[in-house]
């Protein structure tokens, strides 16, 4: 049997190892087809091998086999160029400021000022051309800007080594998500094993390491001070909290939910050194005003960019029926609203259930509505639900995470965004088919407890 099993895990070694090689390498954006193909046969083999490790059948060799053939799916992409995002431009971009002493803050590309014409020229003919940002401000924040410095500053202004470097640093944070959640589930009773559904997913393998997105290094911030916080060590907790805003801002969305898991002396010594830290990661650039810069790309990004909605997009076709026009700004404000007062129904709703575990629950649940309401929902977002919803029973993230790359045909087209509403409504509709099973057999009550009791 256990040989049987091994050769299975051989398999799907292979075949996934195969099938990312031709993602990496020979795939490009447009190719819708292909993309679909793609994530349908890493699909499969995640959910082929699953339930022979959730079941535990291969004691004690499970999670090192997901720890290794997670591991290879990422080495296998090491090499290739990212095709389903050109976000790397700007962090390349960003990096060479920051290497050379320039704050990337300061400036748009298209209005940035060097000290040496070699500058401008180098960094122009490199990356200028290829940034879907010139018009803005970065809008990345202080954490990331350190990695681009340092990669941009190894690399030696070669944008090729930028990426592999740049990867070789994200997988090193998506293997210690694979870790800390590991600790995290087997501290709350539940297999180790489970972490095969962040590990092997599709969408964090594409998005993470093949288009070096940083939600592995926030995820890893996030769930290591929360380990922190378990064990008492609230000071640590509080640094890297820091340091995961300070990555993605998403985190600073999910703060309040530690209020009532915590004593209120600890709790105080938490939120004031992630406060006092933040600030202290941000003073490097605080020679312009962030919050007219970066402050004000960030809102131009939520107020004027639409891709994958969901009731937002049905929020706009109210508005088109009422006003004849776009009322996003006025959306985004209404959405501003539905997430505030969602916090504090969530909050209020919260404050019995004392549980640490049950916090997660919280994160996913308040995510769901923050990206519903939102007229921005790229396919790497839906990887902080996923992730989180590892630690509960709620499965609605890890369907989300298969049917998303629906959304991705909007680029059928080389140079054009043209999104079929088609598409998004079937991958809206079984999102919502998903939620309503979650829903419909109480799996929002998180089924396991801690071995300790509130940190």
């Amino acid at each position: 049997m256990l040989q049987l099993l091994n050769r299975r895990t051989v398999i799907v070694a292979l075949v996934g190892i195969i099938t990312l090689f031709f993602f990496g390498y020979y795939m490009t954006r447009d190719e819708e087809f292909y993309l679909l193909i793609v994530y349908s046969v890493l699909t499969f083999l995640l959910l082929s091998i699953y339930p022979i490790w959730k079941s535990g059948l291969i004691p004690k060799l499970g999670f090192k086999q997901v720890l290794l053939i997670g591991l290879l799916f990422r080495l296998v992409l090491l090499f290739s160029v990212p095709n389903l995002s050109d976000d790397y431009f700007r962090f390349i971009w960003d990096g060479e400021l920051i290497s050379n002493g320039y704050n990337p803050y300061k400036f748009k590309p298209v209005d940035q000022k060097f000290d040496s014409p070699k500058d401008e020229i180098r960094l122009k003919d490199r990356v200028y051309y290829k940034l879907n940002s010139k018009e803005y401000y970065s809008v990345y924040p202080p954490v990331d800007q350190f990695f681009f410095g340092i990669v941009a500053y190894a690399s030696g202004n070669n944008s090729f080594q930028f990426i592999v470097l740049l990867r070789l640093l994200l997988i090193g944070f998506d293997i210690g998500v694979i870790l800390i959640l590991a600790k995290l589930l087997k501290w709350f009773n539940k297999k180790k094993e489970l972490v095969v559904l962040y590990a092997l997913n599709p969408l964090v393998v594409t998005e993470l390491t093949g288009n070096l997105h940083f939600e592995g290094v926030t995820l890893f911030f996030v769930l290591t001070s929360i380990w922190f916080v378990i064990q008492k060590r609230h000071i640590q907790a509080g640094l890297l909290y820091a340091l995961a805003i300070c990555t993605k801002l998403i985190p600073l969305i999910l703060l309040p939910f530690f209020i009532f898991r915590m004593n209120w002396k600890p709790l105080i010594v938490f939120y004031t050194v992630i406060g006092l830290f933040t600030v202290m990661l941000f003073v490097p650039f605080s020679d312009v005003n962030l919050f007219e810069t970066m402050g004000s790309s960030i809102g131009l990004y939520f107020h004027s960019f639409e891709f994958n909605g969901s009731i937002y997009y049905l929020f706009r076709e109210i508005g088109f029926k009422i006003y004849g026009y776009n009322q996003i700004e006025n959306i985004g404000k209404i959405g501003q609203v539905i997430v505030l007062i969602s916090s504090i129904i969530l909050l209020i709703k919260n404050r019995h259930r004392k549980e640490f575990n049950n916090m997660f629950i919280f994160f996913v649940w308040m995510l769901l509505i923050y990206y519903a309401v939102a007229s921005i929902v790229h396919p790497w977002y839906i990887i902080y639900l996923l992730t989180f919803s590892i630690l509960t029973n709620l499965k609605f993230p890890l369907i989300w995470s298969f049917v998303v790359v629906l959304s991705y045909y909007a680029y059928k087209d080389i140079g054009t965004v043209e999104e079929n509403y088609w598409l998004i409504g079937v991958e809206y509709i079984i999102l919502l088919f998903a939620i309503i099973w979650d829903l419909k057999n109480g799996l929002r009550r998180v089924t396991f407890y801690s071995k300790d009791g509130d940190p």
